[in-house]
């Protein structure tokens, strides 16, 4: 009887999940995952096996426990198997950690992995509109326009569902393929007509429509943003892209309408006013209206120098110095162009037509010695 020895047996699982819960309760993350991996591997038909798993995907969101509680996760997939519950639902978990810390490349890899698995799970449309932001934030358009396509199929009241919409039309919008772009915003519009993406959405129609030409329909589109939606309108700049339309279809009347409703809400000494008031001179100039030109080109060049106003200032000095030598006063055109070189003289980018203002100078000032 001395000699006999007792054989060791293995320590129950329940035991085994005892200390494993004591490193967890720890915070001592390493010895906690090491053990519920040994456990799981040892018993992995036992009750604890489950419970000791749920605490590993725990340990997927916490702070320095996260890649080796996933990689423990992978290990017992070849003895779980890739489709048991406990794993596809750790592994989902990381997933949602990566997508969640913007870690869209291991997002993707891990979604796409699983994407059978959760197929008929609960988590199915979770990991359809993760995979598809994930796509659209790597700039993987194609794929991501895909499934955001089949996720408004699939769950088209999840309220997710709108955003994958805005998605959508936005990537459309990046690929130039704008056609697409529009019908999708419209349909977002159309749809949700209350919901937040809804400005942006319309404002992005005006832009998709811009794109192909479609003078009337960029105008009928702005119009209707700016009556929704005016604050949106005006931090937008929808004005002045309502302008510029006009401006590309000759209707210099309705551009200056809407640059003069735009002029009238800005101080004098910034640039907005600066750029309106130009554009007001230009389109007056284009329409033939030469007197109501040189008048707003006028309040221009009468400003003293204003860092805000100055590129505009120089450029009416320009204009009027233009005008001046097609109506063969060269003393007028002279004194803006000197104008232009005297105040220039300080400034650290000087215009990029300030030789051709020289050289014109030039020119008169022979003219002039010739007379």
């Amino acid at each position: 009887m001395d000699n006999y020895r007792k054989i060791e047996k293995p320590a129950p699982a329940n035991l085994e999940l005892r200390i494993a819960q004591c490193y967890y309760n720890a915070k001592d993350s390493t010895s906690a995952v090491q053990s519920l991996k040994e456990l799981v591997e040892k018993h992995p038909r036992a009750p604890e096996a489950k419970e000791a798993m749920e605490l590993l995907c725990n340990l997927v969101d916490s702070p320095g426990s996260g890649e080796s509680a996933l990689s423990a996760i992978d290990d017992l997939r070849y003895i779980l198997g890739k489709n048991n519950p406990l794993i596809v639902s750790a592994r989902f978990k990381a997933a949602k950690k990566f997508f969640e810390g913007k870690n869209y490349a291991r997002a993707i890899e891990t979604l796409e992995e699983l994407s059978s698995e959760l197929a008929n799970s609960g988590k199915f449309a979770d990991a359809n509109f993760f995979l598809a932001e994930s796509y659209y934030q790597l700039g993987r358009l194609d794929e991501s326009i895909l499934t955001f396509k089949r996720f408004t199929e699939n769950f088209p009241q999840d309220k997710r569902a709108v955003v994958s919409l805005f998605r959508m039309g936005s990537a459309q919008f990046k690929q130039n393929r704008f056609e697409d772009s529009v019908k999708t915003f419209e349909k977002l519009t159309a749809g949700h007509p209350e919901c937040e993406y809804c400005p942006a959405a319309l404002y992005n129609t005006a832009l998709s429509y811009k794109k192909l030409e479609n003078w009337d329909r960029v105008a009928a589109t702005l119009k209707t943003y700016m009556e929704k939606y005016p604050s949106e309108a005006e931090s937008s700049g929808a004005s002045f892209e309502l302008a510029a339309v006009y401006e590309e279809q000759k209707q210099y009347a309705q551009a200056n309408k809407t640059l003069e409703a735009i002029r009238d809400k800005t101080l004098q000494c910034s640039g907005i006013w600066g750029e309106t008031t130009f554009r007001i001179a230009e389109n007056h100039m284009a329409a033939g209206n030469e007197t109501l030109a040189m008048d707003e080109y006028s309040k221009l060049t009468v400003i003293e120098i204003n860092p805000a106003l100055e590129t505009w200032a120089l450029n009416a000095m320009a204009r009027a110095g233009e005008y001046y030598e097609r109506k063969n006063d060269d003393y007028k055109a002279l004194s803006y162009y000197e104008r232009i070189c005297e105040r220039t003289k300080g400034l650290a980018e000087k215009p990029s037509w300030l030789d051709a203002v020289k050289a014109r100078i030039d020119v008169i000032k022979s003219k002039v010695v010739m007379q």
